[in-house]
């Protein structure tokens, strides 16, 4: 069978519908009129079809929709209509997929999104998601990862402008992302999980949605395998913006020493060779020192944890941060 061009009439499936082994199928055509899938699609081991372009009206998807092991895709240009689906969407083990241009219309997924495809260049889908509702476990970690992404190609996430709820992200072998302001709209009250893992070129943690998620030390995360300043909570929030959203530094370690520092140890300020005003600042901009100092200074400080510091010399000003450990 190479053709599939049927079912014209068809506005709703109380099952599956699934396509699989199917070696010489080439093109799926019909369905003009599918609206409602109430269980799972599915697509898999359909090695001749190159593009996916059927299911325009289709609205609702009440299981999962699954492409996957199919080795000649190279766009999907479907599911343009879909408000809502209810499983998990998983989009993984397409190598020759290049476009996904679909699921425009999509605002919610009922438990994940996974996108593994290695050489995925345009990723013209998901602009209105606002919602991955996902699972909630009481010791939160891995099993509240419900957005995967992993492409060597993409270089941002602004599709997910609008995504505001989700429980967690991991970004997996994705060298060339070096923007995720696209996030920046995530409820980090709602989100549960965050992973960074085996991006050796991954320079993009700093965004405000990362910043302010790692904030609060009890949040979860796992970091490894990344660029440098990108593999630790305090590398992190050491190059983000603080709470009172004044001013921002990037590396600081030349500037203070020792930077980590022990609590209750001396720094030494570079350059500073009379008194100075320094005024120091705690992650979330709250203010934790202000006054008149010299070097070495007698750290003022009895909590550990990231302090961002600014501190004023014969008029000029300078900043940076400082990692405060047990």
């Amino acid at each position: 069978m190479q053709s599939i061009n049927g079912f014209r009439l068809l506005r709703r499936l109380g099952g599956e519908l699934e396509f699989r082994t199917l070696p010489m199928l080439t093109e799926i055509k019909g369905f003009n009129n599918l609206r409602v899938i109430d269980k799972r699609f599915k697509l898999y081991y359909c090695n001749s079809i190159v593009s996916i372009n059927a299911f325009q009206v289709l609205r609702i998807v009440g299981g999962d929709i699954d492409i996957q092991f199919n080795e000649s895709i190279t766009s999907i240009k479907s599911f343009n209509l879909l408000d809502s689906c209810y499983g998990i969407i998983t989009i993984a083990d397409l190598p020759q997929l290049r476009t996904l241009n679909a699921f425009k219309n999509l605002k919610f997924i009922g438990s994940k999104l996974v996108v593994m495809a290695k050489n995925l260049e345009e990723f013209n889908a998901f602009q209105t998601l606002e919602t991955i509702k996902g699972i909630y476990t009481s010791n939160h970690g891995e099993g509240t990862i419900n957005l995967v992404i992993q492409s060597d190609k993409i270089n941002h996430l602004n599709e997910f402008s609008n995504l505001k709820f989700v429980r967690g992200l991991s970004l997996y072998q994705t060298p060339t992302l070096n923007d995720l302001s696209g996030l920046s709209q995530i409820d980090t009250s709602y989100f549960k999980y965050l992973k960074f893992w085996n991006n050796p070129d991954f320079t993009a943690c700093h965004s405000s949605f990362v910043c302010k998620y790692l904030e609060d030390p009890k949040h979860q995360y796992y970091f490894s395998g990344n660029a440098p300043g990108c593999n630790t909570r305090e590398e992190i929030l050491a190059s983000c913006t603080t709470g009172t959203n004044e001013w921002y530094t990037n590396s600081t370690a030349t500037s203070v020493f020792p930077n980590p520092c022990p609590l209750n140890s001396r720094l030494w300020f570079t350059g500073q060779e009379a008194d100075f005003h320094l005024t120091l600042y705690t992650s979330t901009g709250q203010k934790a020192f202000e006054g008149t100092v010299s070097n070495p200074v007698n750290l003022p400080v009895n909590r550990t944890g990231l302090y961002h510091y600014r501190l004023t010399s014969d008029g000029k000003q300078t900043s940076g941060a400082v990692v405060v450990m047990e």
